[in-house]
């Protein structure tokens, strides 16, 4: 385990970034050479990054404080499709009490990028992007393997574009959030929850939670050439305040890659969940099976849900 604080300003000769990522890539040796994990501390703090960090090898990276603001990672010069911290490829790491922030012009940027990792734990973080077109503050991401077994919890996120987006993997949960999506796009979905056009859920949890603004609390449109993916469930989540009473609050209508009929998730959950304010609460199709359970749909929308079961 290594320990490291900001640097004072006055030394040039090192900067935080190099100073964090030294010690990752140093730890991430030792954690393939002993066959374990290692753990890097960081002291409580700002930090000023002029480069994305990138976490491999099963390290963890915790601060010390372990508060969701404890650590604060600052980037002050963001670019266009980069992710500003990525944790890759990890096994049974944590990622602890961090606090990521942005701002800027950049376009398509990913605040944390969570890419093929397993069994790991992402918890107390919190990340605020105001910049560009078709940003998202977190990515789940099954790059050929893993992207399974993790788990996010009591996280904040505020993007002006969606704010977590997942492609691929499966058994994933995430739940006590609070999230606020934007309607800054060009060419994504302003959703607090989306999946990526070619990916379906493959048992995934969602909730409990409670995310605002953008046009979805949920979107998922893909083209999948799965023909028999999982279930998703959302539990006790709350969407409020979207950008447009003209939209749909929970929307599952994946699509089979070869345009034959039939379903391509097998149950689509949802229960304890709250929207207001929109035209329908609910679209499920090509879905085997839907259940609502104790849902409170505001009596300004038009239609509760409009479900069909192509089988």
């Amino acid at each position: 385990m290594n320990r490291v604080s900001p640097v004072d300003g006055k030394e040039s000769w090192v900067s935080d970034h190099s100073n964090i990522q030294y010690n990752l890539d140093n730890l991430a040796n030792i954690a393939k050479a002993k066959n374990k994990n290692e753990t890097l501390v960081l002291a409580d703090g700002v930090y000023y990054l002029d480069k994305p960090l990138v976490i491999t090898g099963s390290v963890s990276l915790v601060s010390e404080g372990k508060g969701r603001r404890s650590a604060r990672l600052v980037f002050t010069d963001a670019q266009s499709d980069t992710a500003l911290v990525t944790v890759k490829n990890c096994n049974g790491v944590v990622f602890d009490g961090i606090n990521i922030k942005a701002f800027g012009d950049a376009n398509r940027v990913i605040g944390l990028l969570s890419e093929s990792n397993s069994s790991s734990v992402f918890s107390n973080f919190d990340i605020e992007l105001q910049l560009g077109f078709d940003c998202v503050s977190l990515k789940h991401w099954r790059n050929k393997k893993w992207g399974e077994s993790c788990i996010y919890e009591k996280f904040d996120l505020r993007s002006d574009g969606a704010c977590v987006e997942i492609q691929g993997g499966d058994n994933n949960q995430f739940r006590d959030f609070d999230c606020r999506a934007g309607t800054k796009v060009h060419q994504m979905i302003p959703s607090v929850f989306k999946f990526a056009g070619n990916s379906v859920p493959h048992n995934i949890v969602i909730g409990p939670g409670a995310g605002q603004k953008g046009d979805h609390a949920y979107y998922c449109n893909s083209v999948s050439d799965s023909v028999s993916g999982g279930l998703i469930t959302f539990r006790d989540y709350r969407w409020e305040q979207p950008s447009s009473k003209e939209t749909v609050a929970f929307l599952h209508t994946p699509k089979r890659k070869d345009g034959k009929p039939g379903h391509v998730t097998e149950r689509v959950n949802l229960i304890g969940c709250r929207c207001s304010r929109v035209d329908t609460a609910i679209k499920v199709k090509n879905t085997e099976d839907e259940q609502t359970i104790h849902l409170f749909i505001n009596s300004s929308c038009n239609s509760a849900c409009d479900c069909y079961h192509d089988l």
